[in-house]
């Protein structure tokens, strides 16, 4: 598999007493570790900063939310309009629903900033997939959207389930919305002295410029996005000591490889 390296040259050379070279010698030293680990580094560092800003705008918008959603209740329950009442309980159910669904992003802001602390055991990673596939089976059936499976049912790791639950259930749904109709997601599984977990789509691809940043918080190339749920995926497998890779290419589609340790 071909995989690109960060080099350092160091260069000296030798002369005579007539000042002519007469050898050069150079070091050249393999410093991709490094610079996966720094630019790791710089990342955390970064989504931290902005979780913690995260953390505290959630923490101002819950209280008037919730505040609207007793008001919405109150109104949905106490107060019949003697016309149009039809109109007013489906307004009052769209309040409703919308208090929802932000009350769901500002709790997964709120995640993101303070994650709870990994709870790992021993966990059949096959039958873990199998279970993520089942919850977005009738998303991609919608769609008109074949999943592949290619794993054995042996994986074992040592993990947080729900964790990674969350962060394949996350990766999922982002390929099924980059389809646009009668795609294809493949989801494959491997094991050696690590686990390696490949998802991939048929959809519209991310462009070259847009890949670097795909894990960044509040980043998302869809205009209904809120930029999180990649950066919890990120996190999670962080969390992990694993990596995760983004390959894709526009128009084609998307593959998104994760690399697990056996025991995290």
């Amino acid at each position: 598999e071909k995989q690109k390296k960060t080099l350092g040259i160091a260069s000296s050379s030798i002369k005579n007493q007539n000042g002519e070279i007469e050898l050069v010698v150079a070091l050249i030293k393999d410093l991709t570790d490094f610079r996966q680990i720094q630019k790791k580094l710089e990342i955390r560092e970064k989504m931290t900063a902005m979780g913690e800003l995260a953390a505290g705008v959630a923490h101002e918008i819950r209280n008037p939310l919730n505040s609207i959603s007793v008001i919405a209740q109150r109104f949905e329950y106490e107060f019949e309009p003697k016309e149009n009442a039809d109109e007013y309980s489906k307004l009052v159910k769209t309040v409703r629903s919308e208090v929802a669904r932000v009350n769901h992003i500002v709790k997964q802001f709120l995640n993101f900033a303070r994650p709870s602390k990994l709870n790992k055991r021993s966990c059949n990673l096959s039958k873990l997939i199998d279970e993520v596939l089942n919850l977005i089976e009738s998303q991609a059936k919608e769609k008109n959207i074949e999943i592949k499976k290619n794993y054995t049912d042996t994986l074992e790791a040592k993990i947080d389930d729900k964790k990674i639950k969350q962060a394949l259930l996350n990766v999922l749904l982002n390929a099924i919305q980059a389809i646009e109709s009668k795609g294809e997601i493949n989801i494959s599984a491997q094991q050696t002295d690590k686990i390696i977990i490949d998802i991939s789509d048929n959809g519209k691809g991310i462009s070259k410029e847009h890949q670097s940043k795909i894990f960044n918080l509040y980043f998302s190339t869809k205009n209904y996005g809120t930029g999180i749920g990649l950066s919890i995926v990120y996190q999670i497998i962080s969390e992990h000591n694993g990596e995760i890779f983004c390959d894709s290419l526009e128009g084609k589609g998307t593959n998104i490889r994760i690399i697990l340790p056996k025991n995290s």
